[in-house]
């Protein structure tokens, strides 16, 4: 009868006989009463184990599912902050470039200068005067722009 296989396992848990579990009679042939009560009784406790290790389980599977989350999210993380890391690498070289280039002209237009004023003679009042109405850049500019400069004095 299921009321007398009800016992305590070792854990703390009720056990309770299956109905799957055909209750076995006491008058089987060489079976001792107290040992079939004693193995429907560990048969029990093993069912409950099982139950307890299937809901420990099913919290790990959780779990390992918000863990593989958070790494999904930490790979997408590092993606973006490599292409990231790679578009400020793109863009100062970009930088490097104009710089170069601005240094080129800078330097284009001081031998420009200093080619002027040696060409100058003591009879000119000034490069400037000489040069106003001609294309390219007066001595008095302080800015300048590439723009400005031949594009074969540049290659």
């Amino acid at each position: 009868s299921v009321s007398s296989c009800r016992t305590i396992s070792k854990l703390g848990h009720t056990l309770v006989e299956s109905a799957a579990t055909p209750s076995i009679s006491s008058s089987a042939v060489g079976v001792n009463a107290a040992d079939v009560k004693s193995l429907q009784a560990k048969c029990t406790e093993y069912r409950a184990l099982y139950q307890v290790a299937e809901v420990e389980r099913d919290k790990l599977m959780e779990l390992v599912k918000v863990l593989q989350k958070r790494e999904q999210e930490t790979k997408d993380r590092g993606l973006a902050a490599e292409q990231a890391l790679q578009a400020e690498r793109r863009r100062a070289v970009v930088l490097e470039q104009r710089l170069e280039k601005a240094k080129l002209v800078s330097s284009l237009l001081e031998q420009r200068l200093e080619k002027a004023k040696l060409d100058q003679s003591p009879g000119q009042s000034s490069y400037r005067a000489t040069h106003r109405g001609k294309a390219g850049i007066s001595a008095s500019s302080t800015g300048f722009a590439v723009n400005q400069i031949d594009s074969s004095d540049i290659s």
